[in-house]
């Protein structure tokens, strides 16, 4: 609640009007004296603690403000009567309280920034104190540590994934590296050293964990328990060491990197996809794989097999019920991760009982092979593919039979039988089966065929005559580097077949289907048969490669 205004608020009003007439003729004649004037001041100063006290509470710095404002009020007084007296030159007439006032805010400001320079004068000099004595100091004594900020790149180490640390340091200061268990002296500012990526998760045993049924909303469901695989990215960190010439030996910050963790290679022959029909009880599941890898397909162990021939692994897969069977390939293969490929092989079911026996291969390297087979007794059989001297002495008792399959071309042939029923009470589909089997011939017998085809005239006289050298299966021979792959599976390079015996590029596209991978940029002697031709504005041949060599 506001107090009402006393007496003596009325005199203050007064007196204002008093002062505001005084500014507003300040050179004009004033009768009273010095001392009337003062009191005057003194009255309204008196009378403006009232009215603040009671409606307009001000702080400390504001009641500094108005003291100094009256004071300069005597100031004015003063000068006023110097004025008259001509003491004072008059550009310095006028302004009174306002132009006190005016200074005592400019006075203020001046001291704030000199406060604010100190301050900030002060505490640069504390700053560079610490960082060039203080901090050395501390350092050397070992009472704190000094962050060491490392750099990590990637790199490459025996042909493998790395990465390249460096740590800054004094010359011929140790830093000992706990993962590896090795110390490096700084040479240049620095230590230098590599990791290989491998050498983070080699000792980890992976394990695709056990699958369990259980029951959820009345439904059976599966899930996979106690995995642990590898993940495609790793978080790694190395712990730096400094060790002093006194031997003490204090922790460094920690140097954290991540690594990219590659899948096992696996490269799947046969079949191609990771789902395929057969009408084949028993299938020959083919992939390729790096050496020294380990192999597992549906938990059987097939590591043994791996180095047999380079690689390339095959498991006979029992389809004995019709419709989907799957096969899980696990590969772990050095310096990777594990692969685990579902293989799905779907049978179709049959109206008559027909298979062929699992003794018999689908790889052949000569021209004909023998096929045994079983069906239902009594039913008729015929062979669709080229064959001869099909023999069916059981086949009315056993329901045995077998023949002869002739391949009249390289690469796959397709055996085809079919059988039917002879009972014309029953009426029922035939059933066919087809049977692949890939015809290599014996590297000496093929290579013995081979034209050269950079020659001048083998590469000319293919272009022109490409059915005809089809039609003869024409193996020719080569040595080229690799420029570019058009396909990676199966892989279709491109080669440059000239080998500096012409003067203009000879390009051929050969069909990888030997036993070694190709590299780009690698020199490599093929041995191929002729295939076709491969584009219309700028026509090369194509090949089929059967036999590599790697050239030195």
């Amino acid at each position: 609640m506001l107090k009402p205004p006393s007496s003596t608020t009325q005199v203050f009003v007064e007196s204002e009007k008093n002062r505001n007439r005084d500014f507003e003729l300040p050179n004009s004649e004033d009768k009273r004296s010095v001392k009337q004037r003062r009191d005057h001041g003194q009255d309204i100063q008196a009378g403006l603690a009232e009215i603040d006290e009671v409606a307009f509470p001000i702080s400390p710095v504001q009641d500094n403000l108005y003291t100094s404002a009256f004071d300069g009020y005597d100031g004015y007084e003063q000068g006023q009567q110097g004025l008259r007296q001509g003491a004072l030159p008059k550009h310095a007439q006028g302004g009174g309280i306002r132009l006190r006032k005016g200074r005592v805010s400019s006075n203020l400001s001046r001291r704030l920034l000199v406060i604010l320079s100190v301050v900030l004068l002060l505490s640069s000099a504390v700053l560079a104190a610490y960082v060039f004595w203080i901090k050395p100091a501390l350092v050397q004594s070992g009472l704190i540590k000094e962050k060491q900020t490392g750099s990590v790149v990637p790199s490459i180490l025996d042909d493998a994934a790395a990465h390249t640390i460096t740590i800054p340091a004094e010359d011929g200061v140790q830093i000992y590296i706990k993962e590896l268990r090795k110390s490096y002296t700084a040479v240049d500012g620095a230590v230098v050293f590599q990791i290989a990526d491998h050498f983070w998760y080699d000792n980890i045993e992976e394990d695709r964990g056990k699958e369990e049924i259980y029951i959820e909303d009345g439904i059976e469901k599966k899930r996979v328990i106690d995995q642990l695989l590898i993940p495609p990215v790793m978080d790694v960190e190395v712990t730096p060491y400094y060790r002093a010439a006194s031997g003490e030996q204090r922790a460094m910050d920690p140097i954290s990197y991540q690594i990219d963790v590659r899948e096992s290679p696996l490269t799947l022959i046969r079949p191609e996809t990771p789902y395929a029909e057969t009408n084949l009880k028993q299938y020959s599941l083919r992939f390729k794989v790096e050496p020294n890898s380990r192999v597992k397909v549906n938990d059987v162990d097939l590591t043994a097999y791996v180095n047999a021939q380079e690689g390339l692994v095959t498991y006979n897969a029992d389809l004995g019920n019709t419709g989907d069977t799957v096969f899980t390939i696990e590969v772990r293969s050095p310096y990777y991760r594990m692969t685990v490929q579902d293989v799905t092989l779907y049978r179709e079911p049959q109206t008559i009982s027909l298979e062929i026996d699992g003794t018999v291969d689908d790889e052949s390297s000569r021209s004909q092979m023998a096929i045994f087979c079983r069906t239902i007794p009594g039913v008729k059989i015929t062979v669709l593919s080229p064959h001869d001297k099909l023999n069916t002495d059981k086949l009315s008792t056993t329901g045995e039979f077998n023949f002869n399959a002739i391949f009249d071309h390289y690469g796959v042939n397709t055996v085809r039988i079919m059988a039917e029923s002879v009972n014309p009470a029953v009426e029922t589909a035939p059933t066919i089966l087809s049977f692949d089997v890939t015809y290599t011939p014996n590297v000496d017998e093929y290579t013995r065929k081979a034209w050269a085809l950079n020659d001048g005239f083998g590469y000319s006289d293919l272009l022109a005559n490409m059915q005809r050298r089809i039609d003869s299966t024409q193996v020719y021979v080569f040595t080229g580097v690799v420029e570019e792959f058009l396909t990676e599976s199966p892989q279709l390079a491109i080669f440059d077949a000239s080998d500096g015996k012409v003067a203009s590029p000879l390009r051929v596209l050969v069909e990888n289907q030997s036993k070694t991978d190709w590299v780009i940029g690698q020199k490599y002697t093929i041995y191929a048969e002729a295939y076709g031709i491969y584009g219309i504005n700028n026509p090369m041949p194509r090949l089929l490669g059967r036999f590599t060599y790697k050239k030195k």
